[in-house]
C-alpha cells in the first residue's frame, strides 16, 4: 500500500468583486451578442501581468443560473454576474479543472485568477470556496481491492451508497448524495475508458501500473456548507485547514472497519484505510510536464477524428465516382477532391480556429 498522489482535483471559487466601472461588462456584452448572432462561441483574451501572460477563453451566446456571462476555457470556466457591487450572490464563480490544478498547483492558479480579474477592472473583496474535490491515489494489490469486504466494512454518516459491481467484483463505490460525496474507483481504468488523462502517470511517477496491482482513487466532493463549518470558508482559511477537511472526511464521515455488528468502540480501522487517512500530503506540487503531454493527447485524439472523417468523406467521393476500392492510386485523387473543396474558405477556417483555440489553450508556465 503506497500513496502515489494527493491534492485538489476540482476547485470552485466564489469571488466577491467590486468593479471599478462597466468597461469589462460592455466588452463581454459585445462578445456575447456576436456569439448570439453567429450562434457560435465568440473568442476573447485577457492579457495580464504587464501583458506577459494571457487567458484565452470563449464567451457563450447565453448566460447561466442568474449569471449574465459564461466564459469557458481549457484551464477554468468563469460565470460573471451583471452587478457592480457584491450582493447576496458571488460576483464571479470560477471552476478550475483537474489538469490545471495538477499542472500548476492550486495556489498558483488561485493567484492567476485574481490577477485576471484585477486586470479586467475588479477589486477583490473576498474569495470563498464553494466546492473542493479532494483525493488520494493509493497503490493497492489486486487481492486487497477485489477481495476486501467493502460493503461490510463501510461505516459512514451518509444515508446512501452505491457499489458498481462487475463479474470481477467491485469496480467503484459511490457514497453520499448531498453536502459530501465520496467515490472510490480504479483511476487508470477511468483514464483509459473515459478521461484520457494519461498525464496522471507523470504525477504518480510511474510508467505503468505494476502487475497485480491497482491505483485506486479515493475522492471526496465537499460542498460549501461543510467547508464553511470546518474552515470558515475563505480560500486562505481553506488552504490552511485542508488537512482538517480531509481528516473529517476520512475519520468522521467515512471509514472502513472490521467487526461488522460489533460495538463501534470494538471495531478497528482497516490498514489500507489508515494509509488513506494519513495519505493526504496537503497541496499538490506543480507538475509542469503535464502541459506537453496533455497537448500531445489532444492532438492524438484530433488526428484520430481527422482520419475517421477524412476516410468517410473519401469513401463517399469514391462511391460517387464509382472508383474500384482496389484502385489505391485513385484514392489519393479522391482525398484531394475532398480537401480542395475547402478552397476559398480561408477566412471561415481562420475564424473556426480562433473559436476553437480556447478549448486547448493552456498557460505556458
Amino acid at each position: 500500500m503506497k500513496v502515489l498522489a494527493s491534492g485538489i482535483d476540482t476547485w470552485v471559487l466564489a469571488i466577491n468583486v467590486h468593479w471599478k466601472n462597466t468597461e469589462f461588462f460592455k466588452s463581454l456584452d459585445a462578445m456575447k451578442e456576436a456569439a448570439r448572432v453567429s450562434d457560435k462561441d465568440n473568442p476573447g483574451v485577457i492579457r495580464y501581468r504587464e501583458e506577459k501572460e494571457s487567458w484565452v477563453f470563449s464567451v457563450k451566446p447565453f448566460g447561466t443560473k442568474g449569471y449574465e456571462w459564461l466564459l469557458t476555457g481549457k484551464e477554468f470556466n468563469m460565470k460573471v454576474g451583471n452587478w457592480i457591487e457584491p450582493g447576496t450572490r458571488p460576483s464571479v464563480m470560477i471552476e478550475i479543472g483537474s489538469e490545471t490544478l495538477w499542472r500548476e498547483g492550486p495556489t498558483i492558479v488561485h493567484d492567476r485568477v485574481i490577477d485576471i480579474l484585477e486586470e479586467a477592472g475588479g477589486f477583490i473583496r473576498e474569495v470563498k470556496v464553494s466546492r473542493a474535490d479532494l483525493c488520494v491515489d493509493i497503490l493497492l494489490d489486486d487481492e486487497t481491492w477485489s477481495m476486501m469486504p467493502l460493503i461490510d466494512s463501510l461505516v459512514t454518516k451518509a444515508k446512501k451508497f452505491n457499489p458498481w459491481l462487475t463479474h470481477k467484483g467491485i469496480e467503484s463505490l459511490n457514497v453520499g448524495t448531498e453536502k459530501i460525496k465520496a467515490r472510490l474507483y480504479n483511476k487508470p481504468l477511468e483514464i483509459s475508458e473515459k478521461s484520457k488523462k494519461e498525464w496522471m502517470y507523470d504525477v504518480w511517477k510511474i510508467k505503468e501500473v505494476p502487475e497485480g496491482q491497482k491505483v485506486i482513487r479515493v475522492e471526496f466532493q465537499v460542498r460549501r456548507e461543510v467547508i464553511k463549518e470546518l474552515t470558515k470558508g475563505t480560500s486562505i482559511e481553506f488552504m490552511e485547514k485542508i488537512d482538517e477537511v480531509w481528516g473529517y472526511c476520512t475519520q468522521k464521515w467515512l471509514k472502513f472497519q472490521d467487526g461488522k455488528g460489533k460495538h463501534h468502540n470494538q471495531r478497528k480501522t482497516l490498514d489500507w484505510w489508515k494509509v488513506v487517512q494519513n495519505g493526504f500530503m496537503g497541496v499538490q506540487e506543480p507538475t509542469p510536464g503535464i502541459r506537453e503531454k496533455a497537448i500531445k493527447e489532444d492532438a492524438k485524439q484530433l488526428r484520430a477524428q481527422i482520419v475517421g472523417l477524412t476516410s468517410s468523406l473519401t469513401a463517399i467521393e469514391m462511391e460517387k465516382r464509382k472508383v474500384d476500392i482496389l484502385q489505391w492510386k485513385s484514392v489519393d485523387r479522391c482525398m484531394w477532391a475532398v480537401i480542395s473543396r475547402e478552397k476559398g474558405k480561408e477566412k471561415e477556417f481562420k475564424e473556426s480556429v480562433l473559436r476553437k483555440r480556447p478549448k486547448y489553450a493552456r498557460n505556458a508556465k
